[in-house]
């Protein structure tokens, strides 16, 4: 299962990469790789239904005004009230933007594999900031 896994990640993986590969030669010094946590807890009103923690490994670099980024780990998500813990494997690509000197924007795409049923879930987002 481990070595099906490890495929499917670096299959997804490739597709990712190629996209940023002629961004990557142009890399400056400031680029790096970063380890990144996160930990998210819901709920519905006074409820909790389910928390969920990741780790993972990423890389990042500057091109003039873009910042893109690719990065991918391990999770689980843990419902309440339930015995099993639901593993998947996550990676995310994605960019920001400055635009203006104070308006910046970004992309965004993630996928997460869940080995329990294996489906993979997707989330494109898109956003702007402004700075006053």
């Amino acid at each position: 299962m481990l070595t099906r896994l490890v495929y499917l990640f670096l299959t997804k993986m490739k597709q990712a990469l190629a996209a940023l590969a002629i961004s990557a030669l142009a890399t400056p010094a400031i680029a790096g790789p970063y380890v990144e946590t996160k930990h998210e807890f819901t709920g519905t009103d006074e409820d909790f239904n389910a928390q969920t923690h990741q780790a993972r490994v990423g890389y990042d670099w500057r091109v003039g005004d873009l910042k893109p980024y690719i990065e991918g780990g391990l999770g689980t998500k843990m419902p309440d009230q339930s015995d099993e813990n639901y593993d998947f494997l996550v990676y995310e690509v994605g960019t920001s933007v400055r635009l203006t000197d104070n308006l910046t924007g970004y992309g965004k795409i993630e996928t997460k594999y869940q080995f329990s049923d294996e489906t993979s879930d997707w989330k494109v987002e898109l956003g702007t900031k402004f700075r006053f």
